[in-house]
């Protein structure tokens, strides 16, 4: 697997990943990181869990892997880590590790597949993760804002009734069960430590939708 110290790309084997991780009491996995905010923030408030953030973007990724890789003092943090990865095809060194999953605000591809209910993407999803752990997610989008991006993509309409009933049908198969969606607004989305959610929180009122899920193996 490649992971990203600073600006440097490492291949790490699967006994490097594992004394990596070791000795930590869980592992929280953010796929679609983007700049690695959220992981960051996360790690410094919860040092007996480690962090991984995962994107396919190094660029992006780069400031907060510099960042967790100075010394203590200078803000340096041990228990995060930025992995450069596609989410439909996550390493298998990470194969039944996750005690929880984030995914905030995807676009792109990982939104697709997210809310379409993509075999890759959701059997990837329960590779990675333990026998009960938690998977949340944020996503928006909408008509009024997103309307070229939802034609182009044959994106559903996301409503409550979508996620409750065709896609939580979908997930059941993979063995993700959705017990709870929530419509949340712009308030909640500044909640989220990522400079994506705080720049959609502070513009135009929208809905996000988020779904608490559970995997069984």
């Amino acid at each position: 697997m490649r992971i990203l110290i600073g600006k440097r790309i490492e291949e790490v084997d699967s006994v490097e990943f594992e004394n990596l991780i070791k000795g930590y009491k869980s592992l929280i996995i953010d796929i679609g990181t983007g700049e690695g905010e959220f992981v960051y923030k996360k790690a410094k408030q919860d040092k007996d869990a480690m962090f991984i953030g995962i994107d396919t973007s190094v660029d992006s990724m780069q400031q907060y892997s510099l960042k967790s890789a100075k010394k203590p003092e200078k803000g340096g943090l041990k228990n995060v880590v930025y992995m450069v990865a596609n989410a439909d095809n996550l390493p298998d060194d990470l194969l039944c590790k996750a005690d929880k999953i984030f995914i905030n605000l995807p676009w792109g591809s990982l939104r697709d597949g997210i809310i379409k209910g993509e075999h890759s993407f959701l059997n990837s999803i329960r590779k990675i993760a333990k026998e009960n752990a938690s998977l949340e997610i944020y996503i928006s989008y909408c008509n009024l804002y997103e309307k070229q991006e939802i034609e182009s993509r044959s994106l559903p309409t996301l409503t409550d009734s979508y996620l409750c009933n065709e896609l939580k049908a979908i997930y059941k198969r993979y063995g993700i069960n959705i017990t709870q969606v929530s419509v949340l607004n712009n308030e909640d989305l500044k909640k989220i430590e990522t400079k994506w959610a705080k720049k959609l929180g502070y513009g135009k009122k929208r809905d996000v939708f988020y779904m608490n899920c559970k995997i069984q193996k």
